[in-house]
């Protein structure tokens, strides 16, 4: 059901932070990732990667499993921010946000379901725009039993200050891979058109959305650059034909210096990209 695919805590492979250090987690359907960052010095000390493969989507049940196969876990914190990364969120004008709008919009994207909190957080450098999401009940009662003091965002919020690192791009592509679903943002002549994810079950579904995306907004491949990252292999078959179909491909890197740094390298820097750009 959980299964730890990556524990990283230094040299020492033990974790050695205090309770004022804080807690970042990435909550998604597929993923738990748990992150220390410490207060002094703003670096990432300790990093856990889980794959989650629970049908029931029992959220309890989830929280706790993770947290008896967590050593960053076991420990005590003050303070925790999470980043949720679910399907169900959107952008919309920071002036349409009045009572209920946000969810009735949600609503009619995805569907009525009561047992949701629905929530929402301005994002930075675009003032004009607000993006709203909604978590399911269950979770967010797991949240507030398993943590104490806790603030959260969408990581679509992420997701749009990164594309807008890229202005000089016309047409712009960023897809972040995860375990079963990748989120993307599709830029045409400025404007951002798409925000969304889509889940996949092989390369082939995968290939298919990145390439589709640019079809129903009637753009060529060929006039739009990539930007990719996450959990994928680069030397792939289906990344062959990525590059030979858009203008252009770029993996999208990071490199964390300080402890991790040696752990971290035993991966390729796209790898967990969107996930430690969480951290910067």
């Amino acid at each position: 059901m959980i299964e730890r695919k990556i524990g990283l805590y230094g040299e020492h492979q033990q974790p050695a932070y205090g309770s004022n250090d804080l807690l970042l987690l990435e909550i998604a359907e597929g993923h738990i990732a748990c992150m220390v960052k410490q207060s002094l010095t703003g670096q990432l000390i300790a990093f856990e990667l889980f794959e989650i493969n629970d049908e029931q989507g029992d959220w309890n049940n989830i929280l706790y499993h993770t947290r008896a196969a967590s050593q960053i876990l076991a420990r005590h914190f003050t303070n925790t921010h999470i980043y949720f990364n679910f399907a169900e969120a959107a952008l919309i004008p920071a002036d349409k946000l009045g009572t209920n709008a946000g969810e009735d919009f949600l609503n009619l994207l995805f569907g009525d379901f009561e047992a949701s909190v629905f929530r929402y957080e301005r994002i930075h450098d675009h003032p004009l725009t607000v993006c709203i999401y909604r978590i399911k009940q269950t979770l967010a009662d797991a949240v507030g039993r398993n943590f104490l003091i806790v603030t959260s965002s969408h990581v679509y919020a992420k997701l749009m200050q990164e594309a807008g690192k890229h202005q000089h791009i016309t047409n712009l592509l960023v897809a972040q891979v995860y375990h079963g679903h990748v989120n993307f943002l599709f830029r045409k002549a400025g404007q951002v058109h798409v925000l969304q994810t889509k889940y996949f079950k092989s390369d082939a579904d995968l290939l298919y959305h990145l390439l589709n995306i640019s079809q129903q907004l009637q753009v060529s491949p060929g006039a739009v650059t990539l930007f990719i990252s996450g959990l994928f292999n680069a030397e792939s078959d289906w990344m062959v034909h990525l590059r030979n179909s858009f203008g252009s491909v770029r993996l999208d890197e990071i490199r964390i210096n300080g402890v991790l740094e040696k752990g971290l390298n035993m991966y390729p820097a796209y790898y967990l990209s969107p996930i430690l750009k969480l951290v910067v």
